[in-house]
């Protein structure tokens, strides 16, 4: 690793942050929704934080509602009161449904910061892709957030999408689409 490179690449991660209302960041944000169409009930929720976490949620009387957890890299407040959630990449492309997912954990845990951006910064190349949320947009997200877990829970196949992460795969060994991934 050429030391200039890293330092070239720490100062633009510096210059791509959006200031000094870091409020933390690697932790998990679990919330409820709803999953009765575009006109149910936003998360209105209070985050559960830590280790302990999943088991700390009693879940709502299923099958009506979806657990939405993410992890934030980071969060900042932001001076517009707004809030703006970061993720970290190297050299891959943001994740509409990822960004929908922070989106709405960020709204669920901000529930008074408005807009909500979410950033995916990609630290090997300096690029950074924010996406803005206002009210409109949460509920868009959520909607997304929704129609994926209906396609997951209809799906009777989850084809493999073999890449470098097959390596550290528990499955490896026994996966045929792991192979050259």
């Amino acid at each position: 690793v050429d030391p200039d490179d890293t330092v070239s690449c720490a100062t633009n991660h510096i210059e791509l942050c959006p200031g000094d209302g870091y409020l933390g960041g690697e932790v998990d944000h679990f919330c409820f929704a709803l999953i009765g169409g575009p006109h149910a009930t936003p998360p209105l929720c209070d985050p559960l934080e830590g280790p302990g976490a999943a088991a700390a949620c009693s879940p709502p009387k299923p099958p009506t509602h979806l657990l939405i957890h993410g992890r934030l890299d980071a969060v900042w407040a932001t001076a517009d009161g707004g809030i703006e959630v970061r993720d970290y990449k190297t050299g891959s492309d943001q994740d509409e449904l990822a960004m929908a997912t922070y989106a709405v954990l960020a709204a669920a845990a901000y529930p008074e910061r408005r807009p909500v951006r979410v950033a995916i910064e990609d630290l090997s190349a300096g690029r950074l892709v924010v996406r803005e949320y206002g009210d409109a947009q949460l509920a868009q997200a959520l909607d997304r957030i929704r129609a994926a877990a209906r396609d997951i829970a209809h799906a009777s196949t989850y084809p493999a999408v073999p890449s470098p992460l097959c390596a550290s795969c528990s499955y490896n060994d026994s996966c045929p689409d792991a192979e050259g991934a």
